[in-house]
């Protein structure tokens, strides 16, 4: 039985169980907390590791056409590598939105791509 199910969102923000032995916590700027994530750590300010290293990765995004230009040369190159394949890539399925997503762009993109999903129970 999943914790939120077993328990109320005020039991579970009281308990020190749930927290890792802390009191709840809740990001200043995401919806994380000590509840979901129990290795979650904060700075004075009330923000979570992950939006510093969200700000940090973020640096390395490329928008725009030379973000497009950068695409264009990865499944350039993943073509290359499966042209004597059965497949160019392959792709870890959820089944969420974000993976299926992925799935679908892929597709777009024309490449041949082997979907795997693990069902480790959660289904």
């Amino acid at each position: 039985m999943n914790i939120r199910q077993k328990y109320s969102e005020e039991e579970l923000r009281g308990s020190q169980m749930a927290n890792a032995g802390r009191l709840f916590q809740q990001c200043a700027v995401s919806v994380l907390d000590t509840i979901s994530h129990p290795e979650i750590r904060f700075n004075e300010d009330g923000v979570s590791q992950y939006v510093a290293l969200y700000d940090e990765q973020s640096k390395h995004l490329r928008l725009g056409s030379e973000g497009k230009r950068a695409v264009e040369e990865c499944v350039k190159e993943m073509k290359a590598y499966g042209a004597k394949r059965k497949y160019d890539c392959l792709l870890g399925i959820s089944g969420g939105v974000d993976s299926t997503y992925l799935a679908l762009v892929a597709k777009r993109l024309g490449l041949r791509v082997l979907c795997v999903h693990f069902d480790n129970g959660w289904n």
